[in-house]
């Protein structure tokens, strides 16, 4: 099933598109964005124009894979972020994952992009679990988990290495029954 656009009262979340190439790695290649992240700086257009490619032939979130969409402003357009769904093989969990144009934060883009595709995956899709990992000192992410209804689970100790350092995970969740609550 092809992704149809999720609309907000101030955001549309969609499918990303080839036009999003430029501002994906510019995202993707800032530091302060990409410090609790997996990815290196710079990010190339070309890496970005291949996850986009990749996530293009998906159409929406898939069981067993990844699925990044576009966050744009609805009055003006302009893509300020993405959103990453995982859904679990057998489709009855999904991670959630956001980033934003740091111009973009403080102004709860997050939290109703993130909003719009748990009532998608839960709604639509009949997914029973959401969660979301992130490394404790990502303060502005928890805050972003904890609005939109996920609890914090546990933190795992030095279990997330990247190159030659290593930190901890913080692990967040909320059942569908939960949420709708």
């Amino acid at each position: 099933m092809a992704f149809s656009a999720l609309t907000g009262p101030r955001l549309t979340v969609r499918a990303m598109t080839p036009h999003d190439a430029d501002a994906l790695a510019a995202r993707r290649s800032d530091p302060a964005t990409a410090q609790y992240q997996s990815w290196d700086v710079p990010y190339p257009v070309d890496k970005a124009r291949s996850l986009i490619a990749e996530v293009a032939q998906l159409g929406g979130p898939t069981p067993g894979h990844w699925f990044q969409a576009a966050i744009d402003v609805t009055a003006t357009g302009v893509s300020v972020g993405d959103l990453a769904v995982h859904l679990s093989d057998d489709g009855h969990t999904a991670e959630l994952g956001f980033t934003l144009d740091p111009d973009a934060r403080g102004h709860g883009y997050a939290t109703e992009a993130g909003r719009l595709m748990i009532a998608h995956l839960i709604d639509t899709l009949g997914v029973h679990r959401i969660e979301a990992e992130t490394d404790p000192r990502n303060t502005a992410s928890a805050r972003v988990l904890e609005r939109l209804g996920l609890a914090p689970e546990g933190v795992r100790r030095e279990n997330y290495w990247r190159g030659d350092t290593v930190s901890d995970s913080a692990y967040w969740g909320v059942l569908a029954r939960d949420w709708r609550r």
